[in-house]
């Protein structure tokens, strides 16, 4: 061996020394993965109950990790629940309330505080909202939108979970060896419903249930199927919803393959690994199929979240959380102080979930305080409570029974508070991208300009 190949004694005790502080969770805390699913029930994965065998790779993952069982979304758009996933703060106050409105300077994501403190940062998207100029890639050393598929129907483009998962395991590869932040964000399963073969016709369509549904003229889910769903003409019920389930297991083929290579440069065990879902999808429920976007009800806020530490802690969480906590809970295992504006908690500091929950949307807003849900749609004024832990599909108002008086009035004067609550001030204005006649077409055909 050559002497230039030699380390003295002294510097190698250094070398170990620093390599032990920075990982897998030392004082320079560990590298973090976070995963986001597009447009993704807990309802339909195994780990949550379901009976499809939608999700073995996800399955096995939640076996081995913590599974929170009643986690919300703060909206049930991307841009918007997106915005807080990357900076812990309420769509209200980052000013993002669809999706043609940017995530503005001003906001510091956790990407950038990440960046600060040494980790090297990594997006992979395939969204076509998240596309760079959002303002998403904020404090992202590099940033993949590359997506050359194009949805069916709307020819909207995307990149399907194949080649994200292609893309984000090359990365992986080639930036393993540091301390780094990877956020990749899969579109399946959002509509329109066209996973591959085989998984397109992998779950039967059965009649029990069945209905025929109209479809829209609009890309609105109230009442029967979206324009943008439309596939061949065809209106049964159960075909879009085992189309949907097939989009899943299509996703999690890949899922599967990412969950291997983090095992293969042995990341597995030795980073904090975040999987969840920027929010759900209507099935039927309040008489919404097959979208999104246009209430606060649990079918399009309450999302998968499933988090693994190592082989620190694995199990069931039924404490309340929401994709607010995940800034807050990076930042913990990464051990960087998390700013006091942040409305989130850290999800690993042991202490259990069960602050109020918040979700919304232009003129429909919701607050969910120990097991209740109460919902106002402000342009009708009409309020509608909710026991979720009794009744999850939101089917039974409990508005008017006097046992919930007291609990009504004090939910109501918690959601006008949370609505005034601005912790970022003139600091962030409304930004809305720059789009291109061509950008602008094909986010009308998304249901989102006008």
């Amino acid at each position: 061996m050559k002497a230039k190949h030699l380390i003295p004694i002294a510097a190698l005790v250094v070398v170990l020394a620093a390599l032990w502080l920075a990982g897998p969770f030392g004082e320079k805390g560990s590298s973090i993965i976070l995963i986001s699913v597009d447009t993704l029930r807990p309802d339909h994965l195994g780990c949550y109950g379901y009976d499809r065998k939608t999700s073995p790779s996800v399955d096995a993952f939640a076996g081995e990790s913590m599974l929170f069982s009643r986690c919300y979304a703060q909206a049930p758009t991307t841009r918007p629940s997106c915005g807080t996933i990357l900076s812990g703060y309420y769509p209200h106050e980052l000013k993002i309330f669809d999706n043609s409105d940017n995530l503005s300077p001003p906001v510091t994501t956790v990407a950038e505080r990440l960046r600060e403190a040494g980790y090297r940062t990594i997006g992979v998207v395939s969204n076509f909202v998240l596309r760079e100029g959002g303002g998403f890639e904020q404090g992202f050393d590099y940033y993949d939108d590359e997506m050359d598929d194009l949805e069916l129907v709307r020819g909207i483009p995307e990149r399907i979970a194949e080649k994200t998962t292609e893309t984000a395991i090359s990365l992986l590869r080639l930036h393993h060896r540091s301390r780094f932040f990877l956020w990749v964000h899969y579109q399946d399963p959002h509509g329109p419903y066209t996973p591959r073969p085989p998984f397109d016709t992998m779950f039967a369509v059965g009649s029990n249930g069945d209905r025929e549904l109209p479809v829209n003229d609009t890309v609105s889910g109230m009442g029967g199927i979206p324009s943008y769903q439309d596939l061949d003409g065809i209106r049964s019920y159960n075909h879009y919803v085992a189309r949907y389930d097939g989009e899943i297991r299509y996703f999690d083929e890949h899922f599967g393959r990412l969950v291997a290579e983090l095992k293969a440069l042995d990341l597995y065990d030795n980073s904090l690994i975040i999987f969840t879902a920027d929010h759900g999808e209507g099935m039927g429920e309040h008489d919404y199929y097959f979208a999104h976007g246009e209430y606060v009800y649990n079918s399009l806020v309450h999302v998968p979240l499933v988090i693994r530490r190592g082989r620190e802690e694995a199990g069931l969480r039924e404490d309340f959380a929401q994709l607010a906590d995940i800034v807050p809970t990076i930042l913990g295992a990464a051990r960087i102080k998390a700013d006091e504006t942040l409305h989130g908690s850290d999800l690993l500091d042991g202490s259990p979930g069960n602050h109020p929950v918040f979700s919304e949307m232009p003129g429909k807003y919701s607050i969910i305080e120990e097991g209740l849900k109460l919902v106002h749609h402000t342009e009708a004024n009409e309020y509608f409570l909710f026991d979720i832990g009794t009744d999850p599909d939101e089917k039974i108002n409990l508005l008017d029974d006097a046992a919930y008086a007291g609990r009504l009035n004090s939910m109501a004067a918690a959601l006008v508070e949370h609505l005034r609550q601005d912790v970022l001030g003139d600091r962030v204005r409304r930004d809305r991208q720059r789009l291109t006649r061509e950008e602008k077409e094909k986010l009308k055909a998304l249901g989102y300009v006008q």
